[in-house]
C-alpha cells in the first residue's frame, strides 16, 4: 500500500471508511459532497490525477497536525502510542469512530 494511502486511511475524519482495506467497491457521491460505499459508510475518493476529495484531505491535515505526534508518520507507531495501520484492519467504521472520539485504554501491541 502506498505511503500516502496509508495516511489517508488512518486519519480521524468522519469520511474515512474501512472499505479502503477491502477489494474495490462501488462508491457514490452524496448530495453533501461526501463519498459513500455500498454499505452507506463514508469513504474516500481519489481522482484519476491523484487528487483526493476535500473531506479526506481535511482528515489527512488533522492527523498530521495532532495525531502523528504520538502515533508517528503514516500511523506506524512510536514509543508513545501504538501502530494504527494494523489495528484498523479488523475495525468497523462505527468502532473506528468510537476510538477516535473516546480514545482507547486497552491497546494491544
Amino acid at each position: 500500500m502506498p505511503r500516502f494511502l496509508s495516511r489517508l486511511l488512518i486519519v480521524p475524519a468522519v469520511v474515512v471508511s474501512w472499505a479502503a482495506l477491502a477489494p474495490a467497491q462501488e462508491i457514490t457521491k452524496g448530495e453533501d459532497g461526501k463519498y459513500y460505499d455500498a454499505n452507506d459508510n463514508p469513504t474516500y475518493h481519489i481522482g484519476a490525477d491523484g487528487t483526493v476529495d476535500w473531506f479526506t484531505y481535511n482528515g489527512f491535515r488533522r492527523y498530521n497536525s495532532e495525531c502523528h505526534v504520538c502515533h508517528g508518520p503514516d500511523g506506524m507507531g512510536s514509543s508513545f502510542a501504538p501502530v494504527l495501520v494494523d489495528s484498523i484492519k479488523d475495525m468497523t467504521y462505527d468502532d473506528f469512530m468510537e476510538v477516535v472520539v473516546n480514545g482507547r485504554v486497552n491497546v494491544s501491541t
